[in-house]
């Protein structure tokens, strides 16, 4: 059985307010999720449910997972952990925490722990800490709100979709059970980078941890070797989620059976800006790419041309050479 401590969504927009006032929504009321595929904003949604009110939606973070575990037949119980208020734009709002129980789902060693220091940590401004206790390193990081980037390390890890490689890499060589999650400073005010290039220093996060540069911002070189030992390790490898369904593509028409799967508009769109990243490689353009997301296969390429792109400074790959001709 798996156990998730979250908070419902989206409560300012639907009957939780009215609830409270009459009375009938309580710690400890049993709640009822439902799927809602058709939402245009995640079509993993799910919503919560006291009766036939609705209370708002789960985190989109988790929405995948635990839609494909509803949609398996899977077994749970939702049920208020804890009521509160909070203001979003000068207007107060019922906030909802919901003890979530998923009985089919296998534990996750270490996975709760890091979600329980997470959420103690909302809305909390300063310094934090990601520790593994297997390699005795640690990572060190800086966010106006602490609780709310650790969970999103924490869904990154989950998903095989870090952008810190060296962390990536351990979370898969030891497991989620070896990590911690710590508060290192709280700032009311103040520069935060300071502080964090402060600490990554005086921890030595950058030399003998997971930190790609001493101030927090730049990125570590990576050679050869340690890129082949990282690739070993499966640090780019993608990590499976149980309950979660691999996408499926689009079933075509009989008329589009001919056509290449490479024509959709989101693909063009990808290929043409990895195209412009390989021309900078090469030929040491300068780019700048436009704001518009890219499609999600053309982001991870991006970043590994990126990893490529750090090899290529220590290891003189894509460089012209002096006696070169044009």
């Amino acid at each position: 059985m798996r156990k998730r401590h979250i908070s419902v969504m989206g409560t300012w927009e639907y009957s939780a307010s009215q609830l409270l006032k009459e009375g009938n929504l309580a710690e400890g009321q049993e709640l009822a999720l439902r799927r809602e595929p058709d939402c245009k904003y995640d079509k993993n949604a799910v919503r919560a449910f006291a009766g036939r009110s609705k209370l708002g939606y789960l985190p989109k973070n988790l929405s995948a997972e635990i839609a494909a575990y509803l949609d398996s037949g899977g077994r749970y119980s939702a049920t208020v952990a804890h009521l509160g208020t909070r203001t979003k734009n000068g207007t107060s709002y019922p906030s909802i925490a919901v003890d979530l129980c998923l009985h089919d789902m296998p534990e996750q060693p270490g996975i709760d722990e890091l979600q329980r220091t997470a959420a103690s940590l909302k809305r909390v401004r300063g310094i934090y800490r990601i520790s593994n206790s297997a390699d005795q390193k640690s990572y060190i990081g800086s966010s106006a709100d602490i609780g709310k980037r650790l969970s999103n390390h924490l869904d990154d890890l989950l998903n095989g979709e870090h952008g810190n490689h060296l962390l990536s890499a351990a979370w898969i060589r030891h497991g989620a059970a070896t990590f911690a999650f710590h508060l290192v400073e709280e700032l009311k005010e103040g520069d935060l980078l300071e502080r964090e290039a402060y600490h990554i220093q005086q921890l030595g996060t950058y030399t003998n941890g997971y930190n790609h540069s001493s101030d927090g911002v730049g990125r570590k070189k990576v050679t050869a070797a340690e890129l082949a030992e990282l690739k070993q390790q499966g640090a780019f490898n993608p990590v499976s989620r149980p309950y979660v369904s691999a996408p499926q593509p689009p079933s075509l028409a009989p008329s589009q059976l001919g056509e290449q799967a490479s024509t959709s508009p989101a693909q063009k769109s990808g290929s043409g800006c990895l195209m412009m990243l390989a021309f900078s490689m090469t030929f040491g353009a300068t780019m700048t790419l436009s704001p518009a997301p890219l499609c999600r296969h053309a982001h991870a390429a991006a970043c590994h041309i990126e990893r490529l792109l750090h090899l290529s400074e220590s290891s003189h790959w894509f460089t012209k050479s002096s006696n070169s001709t044009p």
